[in-house]
């Protein structure tokens, strides 16, 4: 309805309980479905909670709609020069 063709989605936000899970994976799942189904793109951010934006990347890596927003800011406050965008 808006014509919004890009959406960036930060996967995590704390600093606690950094284990990803199935039910976590199953919520997105539904986001990239409908994502595709609208060719909006979805660039998931790297933020604190890692862990996270691994399994995401690892798990969609393949969804036409699946990217990665690389933002360098926050490289510098959470992810302490970890490679992301090996991920």
């Amino acid at each position: 309805r808006f014509d919004i063709p890009v959406m960036v989605i930060h996967p995590f936000i704390g600093f606690e309980d950094h284990t990803p899970t199935e039910v976590g994976l199953d919520n997105y799942r539904r986001v990239v479905e409908v994502a595709n189904k609208l060719g909006v793109t979805l660039g998931f951010e790297n933020v604190e909670g890692e862990e996270y934006l691994a399994a995401l990347m690892k798990e969609f890596w393949n969804e036409p709609c699946c990217g990665f927003c690389l933002d360098t800011g926050h490289e510098q406050c959470y992810n302490g020069g970890k490679d992301m965008m090996a991920l």
